[in-house]
């Protein structure tokens, strides 16, 4: 969990006042695969409350090799995410980088 808020600098700048909440739940098979959800979910705290969240819906696959005494984690991933905006209004705003 985070929260950012700003407190100085250019009075012209839009105000910042956001809450964070990443949740991680993932599930390793055998075999070495694996599979998670990860979203970062975003509290606007300065926008009305139907438009103040912004929750990724996402999932990352991914397989674990062993090379001698070493492990290396490969996973791939696309965690789009949807916002809504003044007037009801639902908008894609692409996969987040992580």
């Amino acid at each position: 969990m985070s929260h950012l808020w700003s407190f100085a600098g250019n009075p012209d700048r839009a105000a910042l006042n956001q809450t964070s909440l990443e949740v991680l739940v993932s599930y390793n098979f055998q075999s070495g695969w694996f599979v998670q959800f990860h979203p970062v979910n975003t509290y606007d705290w300065t926008a009305d409350s139907r438009n103040a969240w912004t929750v990724p819906v996402g999932l990352d696959a991914g397989r674990v090799f062993d090379f001698g005494e070493r492990s290396i984690s490969v996973q791939l991933g696309l965690s789009p995410s949807w916002r809504r905006f003044p007037g009801g209004r639902r908008s894609y705003c692409g996969p987040q980088a992580g």
